[in-house]
This record gives structure tokens, C-alpha cells and sequence, in this order.
């Protein structure tokens, strides 16, 4: 009698090892999809950081080009103010 309690109590261990163990698989599974897609969202993040450095370069660009434009337009202008002084 003491040796069939025994193997019930042991099937019993077993069987909560068993499921111990397939729920820390699953736990391992979720953690797994929740990791990759925190990479996925951190490279989506590096794409939208390149796309707003080339946007900034290109205003910087453009910022230069209208300060050049502005210059040359002031030039003009105090070249006509001496010529009408003349």
C-alpha cells in the first residue's frame, strides 16, 4: 500500500513538473515574440530617425540657399541706391 502512494505521489510530481515546464515554455515563447517586436520597433524608430536627418540636411540646404539669395538681393539693392545717387 505504501509503495502504490508512493508511485501516485511521484506520477503527481511529474505530471506538476510537466506542466511546469510546458508553461515555462510558453512564458519563453512570449517573451520571444514580445522581443522581436521591440526590434522591430526600434528598427522602425532608426527609419524615421535617417528619414528626419536627410529632411533637416536638405532644410539646412535650402536655409543656405535663401541666405545666399538674400545676400546677392542686398547687394543688388545697394548697388542701385548708389547708382541712383550717382
Amino acid at each position: 500500500m505504501r509503495s502504490a502512494e508512493a508511485a501516485k505521489n511521484t506520477t503527481e510530481m511529474i505530471e506538476d513538473s510537466v506542466r511546469n515546464a510546458n508553461s515555462g515554455v510558453k512564458i519563453n515563447e512570449d517573451v520571444a515574440a514580445a522581443l522581436n517586436h521591440i526590434v522591430d520597433r526600434i528598427g522602425k524608430a532608426g527609419s524615421l530617425i535617417e528619414e528626419i536627418a536627410a529632411a533637416s540636411n536638405e532644410q539646412a540646404l535650402g536655409i543656405e540657399q535663401l541666405n545666399t539669395a538674400a545676400a546677392q538681393m542686398n547687394q543688388v539693392t545697394q548697388q542701385n541706391a548708389a547708382n541712383s545717387r550717382d
